[in-house]
C-alpha cells in the first residue's frame, strides 16, 4: 500500500512506513517487554495482522468549522480528505462531513460508526443551539449519504431505523478483528458450561458465548447496554466492576471468567480473581501495560498464563489488543 498523503501530519498512523517485518515484530515486542516488566514470560504468539480499510469506527475533531484528524499530541486539525485505515464507507463520508462542519462553523468531535443500517453518527459541538435552517441541513445531509443515525448534542435528529445499541457505545474497531478476538475467547472457554463475562459492554462477547449454548451472564456500568442484553433474553446486571468487582463467593459456581475491561485494566477484579477458585480466565486488553499488571496478579493467586495472542486491530498506531489465556 502506497503511503496515505496525510502520513506525518495526522496524529492517527505512526508506522505506515515500517516494513511489515519490522513493524510486527516492534508490536510484538511491546507485548513482550510489558510482561517482562512484571517478570512474566509466557509463550507469545505473533501477531494476528488485521488489513487496512476495515476500521469502523474514528473520531474525526473540528474548530471553527475546520474538520479532520488531529496532528500528534497536538489540538492542531489536520484537515483530512481520505484515510486508508477506514472502512469505504466512512473513507467516502470525509469530504461531505468536512462540508457539512463548514457550513456549522462546528467546534467539537464528530464520532461515527459504521454499521450494517448505515453510518451511525455522534455530533457533540459546541457552538449554540442550531437554528432551525441548520436542523434542515442535517437531515438533508443523513438523507442524501443514507445515515442510519444521527444524534446531535445528545439530541436524535434523524434516525430512520433502529440500532441494536445506544450512541456512542463502545465497538471493537473493526468486525474482522472482533471476530479473531470471539474466536480466541470461545477457544479459552472451550469445555467450560458456565461463564461469567465481565466489562461486557454491549455483549461483544457475552452474544457470542450465549449463542454457543453456554449460560452466560455480563456485567458492565453502562445501563443501556446491559438493558439490550436482557431484552435480547442474556442474563446481565449492571455493575461498577471498578468500585464493586465481584466476590469469590460470587465468582464461586463460575467455570470460566472472560475479562475485556478498558484501557485502565482491571485490577481490582483481578485481585478478587486472585482470591477465586475460578479455574480459567480469558483477559481480552487493548493496553498490553495493564495486561501484564493485571496479570501478574492473577499469577501471584496461583493462575498460569498459558498464551498470549497479539491481534492487530489499532494497525500502524502504537497500540496493540492483547488476548490472554490463565488456568488454575
Amino acid at each position: 500500500m502506497s503511503l496515505c498523503p496525510f502520513f506525518g501530519r495526522c496524529g492517527g498512523c505512526l508506522f505506515q512506513d515500517k516494513a511489515p517485518a519490522d513493524y510486527f515484530a516492534m508490536k510484538k515486542n511491546v507485548v513482550i517487554e510489558a510482561l517482562r516488566h512484571r517478570g512474566l514470560t509466557p509463550p507469545v504468539d505473533d501477531v494476528i495482522a488485521i488489513p487496512a480499510g476495515t476500521r469502523r469506527r474514528a473520531t474525526f475533531a473540528a474548530k471553527n468549522g475546520v474538520f479532520g484528524f488531529n496532528a500528534l499530541k497536538s489540538h492542531t486539525i489536520v484537515p483530512v480528505t481520505t484515510c486508508p485505515v477506514l472502512t469505504k464507507n466512512l473513507e467516502q463520508l470525509i469530504k461531505p462531513l468536512a462540508e457539512l462542519a463548514r457550513t456549522l462553523h462546528a467546534t467539537g468531535d464528530v464520532a461515527v460508526t459504521d454499521t450494517p443500517l448505515g453510518v451511525d453518527i455522534v455530533w457533540k459541538d459546541k457552538n449554540p443551539d442550531l437554528p432551525l435552517s441548520k436542523l434542515e441541513t442535517l437531515t438533508a445531509f443523513c438523507q442524501t449519504h443514507a445515515v442510519a443515525r444521527f444524534y446531535y448534542r445528545d439530541e436524535p435528529i434523524y434516525q430512520p431505523h433502529p440500532l441494536p445499541f445506544p450512541p456512542g457505545v463502545f465497538l471493537q474497531p473493526s468486525e474482522e478483528g472482533q471476530a479473531v478476538l470471539t474466536q480466541r475467547v470461545l477457544k479459552g472457554v472451550e469445555g467450560c458450561r458456565r461463564v461469567l463475562d465481565l466489562f461486557c459492554g454491549q455483549g461483544t462477547f457475552t452474544r457470542p458465548l450465549h449463542a454457543a449454548g453456554l449460560t452466560v451472564k455480563g456485567y458492565d456500568s453502562t445501563a443501556e447496554s446491559i438493558a439490550a442484553l436482557v431484552q435480547s433474553g442474556i442474563a446481565a446486571e449492571v455493575r461498577d466492576l471498578f468500585r464493586n468487582p465481584l466476590t469469590p463467593s460470587e465468582l464461586q459456581d463460575a467455570e470460566a471468567v472472560v475479562l475485556d475491561p478498558p484501557r485502565a485494566g482491571a485490577e481490582a477484579q483481578c485481585r478478587r480473581l486472585a482470591d477465586s477458585t475460578v479455574p480459567r480466565c480469558v483477559m481480552v486488553s487493548c493496553n498490553p501495560q495493564t495486561f501484564a499488571r493485571d496479570a501478574a496478579i492473577l499469577t501471584a493467586g496461583g493462575a498460569r498464563l498459558c498464551s498470549v495472542t497479539p491481534v492487530d486491530q489499532f494497525i500502524y498506531s502504537k497500540h496493540i489488543e492483547v488476548v490472554g489465556i490463565f488456568l488454575r
